[in-house]
């Protein structure tokens, strides 16, 4: 019988031993012993992550309860016992609805390591989450401030990827125009409506939202 951590572990290693790219998007700290609500995966291919997934719990007391098709993803719900269970989502694309916000290829190759776990890079993780929230609430969250202040404080390679790309942004300029997103003035003035977004390709949107809210900041 394999437990909650020891099915997480091997599905991971299942995944590596068949030769699918993989990473956990969000939520890995606790991992394999909490999993939070659920564990969102990031495949090259979602089709070979289910059959992976598919032998593994044909060898196991798990089952399945649930499975759920999203626009960008699947997802599928485990149970054991009636006593446990587990979410999984594998997406191939990161996408907002329809909008792309990362290059799914690029994340993959930039995969970092952790409690030997396949996880997002920092300079992708910070990324994702503004460009999720921009594109949801048009603001960036209070709670995730600590969290990605964090990360940006203290992982000097931000400026070497993401950031250094806009040729623009210190690592500290950052962490302040992350902060003024959040304010009511620039609620209106820049969000990103769903409508807009179906038009526009949302790296660069972002990138030019940033420069506008500097240029704001600065004059």
């Amino acid at each position: 019988m394999a437990s909650y951590s020891e099915f997480i572990i091997d599905l991971f290693d299942d995944l590596t031993k068949f030769d699918v790219d993989y990473l956990v998007l969000r939520n890995y700290e606790k991992l394999p012993d909490d999993a939070g609500n659920d564990v969102d995966l990031l495949v090259d291919s979602a089709e070979n992550a289910l059959i992976v997934l598919d032998n593994l719990l044909s060898n196991s007391d798990w089952r399945v309860t649930k499975k759920i098709y999203g626009y960008s993803f699947f997802g599928i719900i485990i149970e054991r016992d009636a006593t446990e269970s587990l979410q999984i989502d594998f997406f191939e694309q990161l996408n907002k609805k329809w909008v792309p916000y990362l290059n799914a290829k690029e994340v993959l190759s930039n995969k970092k390591q952790y409690n030997n776990i396949n996880v997002i890079s920092n300079s992708h993780y910070v990324y994702s989450v503004v460009a999720k929230e921009l594109l949801t609430y048009g603001s960036v969250r209070e709670k995730y401030y600590p969290l990605i202040d964090n990360i940006v404080e203290s992982d000097q390679a931000l400026s070497n990827t993401i950031l250094e790309q806009t040729n623009y942004f210190s690592i500290e300029q950052l962490t302040n125009l992350l902060r003024f997103i959040n304010e009511d003035k620039c609620r209106g003035k820049f969000y990103l409506s769903r409508k807009l977004s179906s038009f526009i390709n949302f790296k660069s949107f972002t990138i030019w939202l940033l420069k506008r809210i500097h240029f704001q900041l600065t004059k």
